[in-house]
C-alpha cells in the first residue's frame, strides 16, 4: 500500500454520505439483482413461511435500500404488509418504483436505526423484522448494540428478528475463499467472481468511486477488527465487518435479544431471535 494506515481518518464523513450518492441506488440494485440466487437466503425464506403459518404477518425490512428484497418478500405466505425503513432518501425514492410493482401493500419510511423514533409498530399482527446483507456490519461496534436494542424496544412477544451477518474468513465453508484467486475465462465464470467480490466488498462501489473521485479505492482486510475496508486516500470510504459465531452470540446477549437459531450458509449466518 502507498499510504500509512495510521493516518486514516476514523471520523470521515464519506462512510455516512456514501448511501446518499445519487447514482448509488440503481447501481446497488443492479449488483444485488445479479446475486439473488447466490445469497444465503433460502433457509431464511423457509423459516418465515413455516413461522406461525396460519397467522397473517407484517414484514419490517430494516435498511430496505433500493428494494433489493421485494422480489422475494412479495412471494412469502400470509404477508399482509411490508414496511421498508431506510435513512437515505435517494434509496427510498428508487425503492418506491419497486414498491409500486409489489403485489403486497408496501409502505416506506425514512428513519435512522440509531434512533428508530419515527417507526410505530402495529400492535395487532405478528411482525417479522429483517436486517439483511450484513448491513449491521457497516456500523461501528457501539452502534451495532444500539441498533439491536432499538429493534428490541419495538418488538413485542411473538415477533421475531432475522439478521444476516457475513462470516469471518476462517468460518466460511471450505473451498469458497479459494475462488478469490480464480481467473475468469467466460461470462459464466465471471458470475462466480461476483459472488467472491460481494464477500469482500460491494463491487459496484469501484465504478461509482472512479466516476466520482477519478480514482479507484484501495481494499484492505483488518485482521484485528475483522473488517474489509475501502479507502479513498486517507479516508474510509466503506467498511464491512466479518463475524464469528461466538461474537454474534455475545452481541445478542449484551443487546438483550434471545437467539432462537443460527443458520450457517456458504458465506453468512442467518440469526433468528426474539425478545
Amino acid at each position: 500500500m502507498n499510504f500509512n494506515r495510521k493516518t486514516i481518518k476514523k471520523d470521515s464523513k464519506l462512510r455516512d454520505e456514501i448511501w446518499f450518492w445519487k447514482e448509488i441506488p440503481e447501481a446497488y440494485f443492479k449488483a444485488c439483482s445479479k446475486m439473488r440466487r447466490t445469497v444465503d437466503e433460502t433457509r431464511m425464506v423457509e423459516f418465515i413461511n413455516e413461522f406461525k403459518p396460519k397467522n397473517k404477518k407484517i414484514i419490517v425490512d430494516l435498511g430496505i435500500g433500493p428494494g433489493r428484497e421485494l422480489h422475494w418478500l412479495t412471494k412469502l405466505k400470509n404477508i399482509s404488509k411490508i414496511i421498508g425503513i431506510d435513512y437515505s432518501q435517494p434509496m427510498l425514492n428508487f425503492c418506491q418504483k419497486q414498491a409500486q410493482k409489489s403485489q403486497i401493500k408496501t409502505t416506506l419510511l425514512k428513519d435512522d436505526l440509531l434512533t428508530l423514533n419515527k417507526f410505530k409498530p402495529p400492535k395487532v399482527e405478528i411482525i417479522i423484522y429483517l436486517y439483511l446483507f450484513n448491513s449491521l456490519g457497516d456500523f461501528e461496534p457501539k452502534e451495532r448494540k444500539i441498533i439491536l436494542q432499538n429493534i428490541k424496544r419495538k418488538m413485542k412477544n411473538g415477533d421475531v428478528f432475522i439478521v444476516t451477518l457475513s462470516k469471518r474468513p476462517e468460518e466460511v465453508e471450505p473451498g469458497v475463499l479459494e475462488e478469490l484467486s480464480y481467473r475468469a475465462k467466460s461470462s459464466k465464470e465471471n458470475k462466480r467472481l461476483d459472488v467472491v467480490m460481494e464477500y469482500g466488498a460491494l463491487p459496484f462501489l469501484w465504478n461509482i468511486s472512479l466516476k466520482k473521485y477519478k480514482r479507484l479505492p484501495q481494499l484492505w482486510y483488518d485482521n484485528k477488527k475483522n473488517d474489509f475496508v475501502l479507502y479513498m486516500g486517507k479516508n474510509i470510504l466503506f467498511f464491512s465487518h466479518r463475524w464469528s459465531k461466538k461474537e454474534i452470540i455475545g452481541l445478542f446477549i449484551k443487546s438483550g435479544l434471545k437467539i432462537i437459531d443460527i443458520i450457517g450458509g456458504k458465506t453468512s449466518y442467518v440469526v433468528i431471535s426474539k425478545i
